[in-house]
């Protein structure tokens, strides 16, 4: 009785001993529970900070390598390093008032203009170029969108900051609606060029001074000295002067007819542009001859006003 008891003891011990080891084994080898919310906004999250870009930071589309600025010409063009040698850059989608033309001379906010791009250009710039726009313009200097090294876009920021217009040379360009919403913003906020005592019109000159009517006899000779009143109440008599022989008259010579001016101007394709014209009256006659805002073909009137090459005296 005794063995079999024994027994009986040591088989439940060996099964307790088994099951034991089958529990411990299934924990320890248990896959954990995967939380599949979280690691989904884990990698969203992730995606997100890959795609934002910081404001002030280079735009991936503007080439990578930094230019050294060489010259600040005027307020929308530049010469800088590149390549070995000096390359001129016309800024895209800008216009400021000129320098440096001889053709118009030192316009009002031009100096300004130049002074603000110096001011925020830095030593060294990244450049963008638009295909829409081509590579060069007429005067052979490369046609970009500038940053400075620490990601300010200057085209956007003179316009934005009231030292450029926005200009449109031909065709629309990349950023053609961001600079138009800069120049409508800098108008109402009259900031720059902008402002009501930017360029003060020239003053007018003073009228003649008005030249007071003969007087009397009689009244010149109250305020003169008696012996200066006798002589102008009773002047002596004048000696009749003998008459000179009279020359030979000549035939007049005809004078030469003015050349009328040219009223013909090229309004079938973009072939002036403000710099062409002295005056704003003379770049008006061109605009609406050719048929005012609704075909500014030379695009002289940049913020659609109706009046044309505003800068011109």
């Amino acid at each position: 009785m005794q063995m079999g008891i024994s027994h009986i003891i040591g088989v439940f011990l060996m099964l307790l001993l088994i099951g034991g080891g089958a529990f411990a084994v299934g924990t320890k080898w248990a896959e954990p529970e995967t939380n599949t919310a979280s690691v989904s906004k884990a990698v969203d999250d992730e995606e997100e900070v890959a795609t934002t870009t910081e404001e002030g930071e280079i735009p991936k589309t503007a080439e990578e390598e930094l230019f050294e600025v060489v010259k600040v010409i005027d307020g929308d063009t530049i010469t800088v390093k590149m390549d070995g040698k000096n390359e001129t850059i016309r800024l895209i989608g800008l216009d400021t008032p000129e320098t440096s033309d001889s053709r118009t001379g030192v316009q009002c906010f031009g100096k300004e203009a130049m002074a603000k791009l110096k001011s925020v250009i830095g030593e060294r710039v990244a450049i963008e170029k638009d295909a829409g726009e081509g590579e060069r313009d007429k005067y052979d200097r490369l046609l970009a969108y500038i940053y400075s090294e620490e990601g300010l876009f200057l085209n956007k920021y003179m316009i934005e900051q009231g030292y450029a217009y926005e200009y449109t040379y031909d065709d629309p360009y990349k950023y053609q609606k961001e600079f138009k919403a800069a120049e409508v913003d800098a108008k109402a906020k009259k900031r720059g060029l902008w402002a009501p005592d930017a360029c003060p019109e020239p003053k007018k000159a003073a009228p003649a001074a008005k030249i007071a009517p003969a007087q009397p006899a009689a009244a010149a000779a109250a305020i003169l000295p008696p012996t200066e009143a006798k002589k102008e109440l009773n002047p002596e008599p004048v000696q009749p002067k003998e008459d000179p022989k009279p020359e030979p008259k000549s035939e007049p010579k005809p004078e030469p007819e003015p050349e009328p001016e040219s009223t013909s101007y090229t309004c079938s394709s973009n072939k002036y542009n403000c710099t062409h014209f002295k005056t704003h009256a003379e770049a008006q006659a061109v605009f609406d001859q050719c048929g005012g805002a609704d075909n500014d073909v030379h695009k002289l009137d940049n913020n659609k006003d109706g009046e044309a090459c505003e800068s011109l005296p």
